[in-house]
């Protein structure tokens, strides 16, 4: 009896921890407005690149299956894609920004599927969700997510999830109570995609690919019909991506297209939908490097079905909100792919320890160079936000030499020299940040307000043709 609990008990052990790891990072995410922000992609990434590393070096055997190296290759390639679009972006500096989120986005199925199998992986999601919950039923609003149908997203994500952990169904009401609170159509949506594709699960693979089908025309006709927004920007990223029909125009730069096709004053970064939005961004090849990517756990025989259920869930939701950009949904939805594919492996081979630690090595060094950047520039606008523009140039300084493609720094850096009255400084800086982002409206807007003459008129007319409805002679 005692020899055959110690397996028992080391299992238990295991999907704790990694409970652990994906409570953290679901949690810290969504803790940090969602994960929208760069400066929590570079924790969140380091954090992830640890636990992949410690089960390298502490697990007595670490296999992965033909179905998840797969899935990994794919998302990888389409992170590659995504940052070799640099070479053609409209926006350098955007496009490094959409860069070091994809590796966050590697990293995470990375850690997850070394990880696994273990329930954690979506036991984790439950508990961030829950604890989530808790501070938005404190703090009001949709804090601490800051956007309502992320936050419904992620309540439903996780009623979905909590089906195949019985255990946490007492998270259910609590979780219920949110997304009633949120009233957001795509949440309720979300939930019942999740559910019927989780009942769909034990049927087959064709069943589940028919309610993702039916849930996506669902989702379409609603967004074009009763969302707010969405029949212009999905138009736009239409129109964006016939501009550039082969490449695309360059990761994250669907908002730059959006001031130069919208017709009304709304503010927009994103297109609402995963896969218009890359179309127009990334091309045809990007767009089916991602598709391929997020299609694998779909193909393989679930035996995890409300896995499956809850990351059918998110594939559908994302052709109507923006929902990859919010980290925390899609780290989420990864750790329920990764358990969808460890659950369902098969041809196992087993991982090269010291090349898969190299690798991880240096992903994380990446996201640690990054993440110096990000943070210099968060400090930066800490300090403007204080009115402490000495210190808000300091930071400036430093992270424009920690991230020399950025324009932001630069930017943040003439803000305070014009808030201090040295107009010289500001244009000197202001060039400079042309010369990362010449097709950014707001660097031409504010060059025009600290020069004269015919500077200022060519700075507006500049800012006019790239943004018209948003620029004021």
């Amino acid at each position: 009896m005692e020899r055959a609990s110690q397996p028992q008990a080391a299992g238990r052990a295991r999907d704790a921890a990694v409970a652990a790891v994906s409570a953290l990072a679901v949690g810290g995410l969504a803790a940090a407005d969602g994960g929208y922000v760069p400066q929590s992609w570079g924790w969140a990434s380091l954090a992830l690149a640890w636990a992949a590393a410690a089960a390298l070096l502490l697990l007595r055997r670490v296999e992965l299956g033909r179905a998840e190296l797969w899935t990994l290759a794919l998302l990888a390639a389409f992170g590659g894609w995504t940052l070799l679009s640099v070479l053609w972006s409209e926006s350098v500096p955007l496009t490094v920004l959409e860069a070091e989120r994809a590796l966050l986005y590697v990293l995470a199925l990375g850690a997850f599927l070394l990880l696994g199998p273990s329930r954690g992986l979506t036991a984790g999601v439950v508990v961030a969700a829950a604890a989530i919950a808790v501070w938005n039923l404190a703090a009001g609003e949709a804090e601490p997510v800051g956007y309502t149908n992320g936050l419904a997203l992620l309540a439903a994500l996780a009623l979905v999830v909590s089906l195949g952990h019985p255990a946490l169904l007492s998270a259910a009401p609590l979780l219920l109570v949110v997304l009633v609170r949120m009233d957001s159509r795509g949440g309720w949506l979300a939930l019942g995609v999740g559910v019927l594709a989780t009942l769909a699960a034990r049927r087959g693979r064709a069943a589940v690919a028919a309610v993702v089908v039916a849930g996506l025309a669902v989702a379409l006709t609603a967004g074009m019909t009763a969302g707010a927004q969405r029949p212009e920007y999905w138009p736009a990223a239409l129109r964006q991506a016939g501009g550039a029909p082969v490449l695309g125009t360059g990761a994250g730069t669907f908002e730059r297209a959006w001031l130069r096709e919208r017709e009304s004053l709304q503010v927009a970064r994103d297109a609402h939908n995963l896969y218009l939005e890359t179309l127009a961004e990334l091309g045809p090849l990007g767009l089916a490097l991602l598709l391929a990517a997020l299609a694998v756990p779909l193909a393989v025989r679930s035996r995890a079905p409300a896995a499956t259920g809850a990351y059918a869930a998110f594939l559908v939701h994302a052709a109507v909100d923006w929902d990859w950009e919010q980290a925390a949904l899609a780290v989420a939805a990864l750790g329920a792919a990764a358990a969808v594919l460890t659950a369902g492996r098969e041809e196992a081979r087993q991982v090269p320890r010291t090349p898969a630690l190299a690798v991880t090595g240096v992903l994380a060094a990446v996201a640690a160079f990054a993440l110096a950047g990000n943070a210099l520039v968060a400090r930066s606008a800490a300090a403007a936000s204080a009115s402490d523009w000495d210190a808000s140039a300091r930071w400036a300084r430093r992270a424009a030499t920690a991230a020399p493609w950025a324009a932001e720094p630069w930017h943040r850096l003439a803000t305070a020299h014009e808030a201090r009255g040295d107009r010289r400084a500001a244009r000197a800086a202001l060039r400079e940040a042309l010369e990362r982002d010449p097709r950014d409206a707001d660097l031409w807007v504010a060059l025009a307000r600290v020069t004269e003459g015919a500077e200022r008129r060519a700075a507006l007319e500049r800012a006019a043709r790239l943004n018209p409805l948003g620029v004021v002679r």
